[in-house]
């Protein structure tokens, strides 16, 4: 398995030197021999996000009164918002051809018997995840209703999601004549803790459009708290083959705030 670059992204904990040190002791606590720990802190890189509030944006909470998850804002926001988009076009990210993504909270609880990354480029996928979670219908306001004007504004992008057999909810055709919004119902999303994107996919002209329009109006994620799991799952059945470029890494033994992801043996993995 390749020793791959692991890269931390913070928003400050780790400017100083203190910070990294207390960091590195942690790792060394796992009492491995000086040369595995000395090879594993020289891969990890720190690199800190200075995260900044869109335009028309008040940094006044109070003034702003975000509609959900308040006690969050704005930290969650802008991680929702770096996800969904920047995380592309960040220089430490940009010309590399795959990221994989952990969570603090996220572990890989028994080593795998293959390379992850080496194994989605195997396979030419451009996406691998290992759980699909609706996010509950408060979170995704107003989502529904804009994936279906998109839709219908761009042809190729409402034939994909036929083809992917994406699941609307049930009285589509009214929605224009009705006004109705599907505010109550999830959105498909992955559970993006865990994924590997192949980066340059993402990146496309196409896809930067629409999500794009997602931040024409910065309320979406920074009101209404749209993350970037739905806007990942939608962004994929919109823009991809689900059987063609996207793949579930069932053998990977992995656990996110008590949810844990395993559905087959790691060497019947294909």
């Amino acid at each position: 398995m390749r020793q791959w670059p692991i890269i931390l992204f913070h928003t400050g904990d780790y400017d100083s030197k203190e910070a990294r040190d207390e960091f590195h002791a942690t790792i060394k606590d796992n009492q491995w021999s000086s040369d595995v720990y000395q090879q594993l802190r020289n891969r990890i890189e720190f690199h800190k996000l200075n995260f900044v509030l869109p335009p028309g944006v008040p940094e006044d909470k109070s003034v702003y009164k975000p509609q959900v998850s308040e006690e969050k804002w704005p930290g969650y926001q802008h991680m929702c918002r770096f996800y969904a988009q920047q995380i592309f076009f960040h220089p430490r990210i940009s010309n590399l051809t795959y990221y994989m993504r952990l969570d603090t909270d996220s572990f890989i609880t028994k080593p795998l018997c293959f390379d992850p990354i080496h194994r989605i480029h195997q396979h030419k996928k451009v996406y691998s995840f290992n759980r699909i979670t609706p996010d509950e219908g408060y979170v995704v306001r107003g989502m529904w209703n804009l994936i279906d004007r998109y839709a219908r504004d761009h042809p190729e992008v409402e034939a994909r999601l036929a083809k992917n057999k994406w699941p609307w909810p049930e009285g589509r055709e009214d929605w224009i004549q009705k006004g109705i919004t599907y505010d109550g119902i999830g959105v498909p999303a992955y559970s993006n803790n865990f994924e590997i994107v192949k980066v340059e996919a993402f990146q496309r002209p196409d896809i930067v459009a629409w999500t794009d329009e997602i931040m024409k109006d910065p309320d979406r994620i920074y009101s209404l708290r749209w993350g970037d799991a739905p806007i990942r799952g939608a962004t994929i059945s919109m823009f991809f083959d689900l059987e063609r470029d996207v793949e579930k890494m069932c053998a990977m033994q992995y656990w996110h705030q008590g949810e844990v992801a395993q559905s087959c043996r790691c060497n019947a993995y294909p």
